[in-house]
């Protein structure tokens, strides 16, 4: 929430200059403005290193190479994404319980064991973008709005494991501490991605050469399986999804790129 927040008052800023520039050619000049730098760019986006330096992660991040090329008032978008869903799962499941007798030197005694179960996943996908963007072009500064076709690969993998506290007495404490955890169940899907993606926001030219990007880029996609292994020995996978449809809000990019 707070990310989107930065970013529309950002575009927010962009806008006014945008239009603060156009009012003052309109005062001067009639003529409209024609950018005559080199019309190819090609960048990386590198907002999830801000996730990384503020020590968190970011919920989904989107790694990607990105080319455009400009037309007088429309972009050609091309790239290339990895982005890896991040999604935390602290949930821990009471399994069962037993007793065991515990000999020591001084004492025999009868300690408790609870069996409990956490979980861990790997969540991912691969694809290919092209759109294009209607293009509002000021000196220095290019807003756009626009869109995508997506198609790609997801994979989704989440495993089970099993562990065992020994309760002493009550109430027992640290019960998330995890010693020795032993892997009991998984379940990998591959999916086809396919989707579109919406991108609004603005180019800032810095030099003849160099361009920051910073863009929203919502997108909605459709997920449907093609390949899953399935190991579940708690029967805790009763119904695996085959197809799915998704929208991801919070995408938000800002690229460096190159314009030659």
């Amino acid at each position: 929430m707070k990310t989107t927040i930065v970013f529309l008052s950002c575009l927010l800023i962009a806008v006014m200059s945008y239009s603060q520039a156009e009012e003052q050619i309109n005062i001067t000049n009639d003529t409209t403005y024609v950018d005559t730098l080199n019309r190819n760019t090609l960048g990386i986006n590198v907002f999830p290193i801000f996730g990384m330096l503020g020590g968190g992660v970011n919920t989904n991040t989107k790694i990607y190479v990105q080319y455009k090329h400009y037309f007088d008032k429309m972009n050609l978008r091309t790239s290339f994404n990895f982005t890896n869903y991040y999604k935390p799962n602290r949930s821990i499941d009471f399994i069962d319980q037993y007793r065991d007798t515990v000999v020591t030197d001084t004492a025999t005694y009868i300690r408790d064991t609870m069996i409990f179960r956490n979980f861990s996943n790997n969540i991912f996908s691969y694809d290919f973008r092209l759109g294009l963007e209607a293009a509002f072009v000021q000196e220095n500064i290019r807003l756009h709005i626009g869109g995508a076709a997506i198609v790609g690969y997801k994979c989704f993998e989440e495993n089970y494991y099993h562990y065992k506290k020994g309760i002493d007495s009550l109430p027992f404490e640290r019960i998330n501490f995890i010693r020795k955890p032993e892997e009991i169940g998984n379940i990998k899907t591959s999916y086809l991605k396919l989707g579109v993606d919406l991108s609004i926001g603005v180019d800032i030219t810095i030099s003849p050469n160099i361009i920051l990007t910073l863009q929203c880029t919502p997108e909605l996609a459709y997920y449907k399986s093609f390949k899953q292994s399935l190991n579940d020995p708690d029967n805790y996978y009763t119904e695996p999804i085959t197809e799915r449809l998704v929208f991801t809000p919070d995408f938000i990019d800002f690229i460096i790129s190159i314009r030659f």
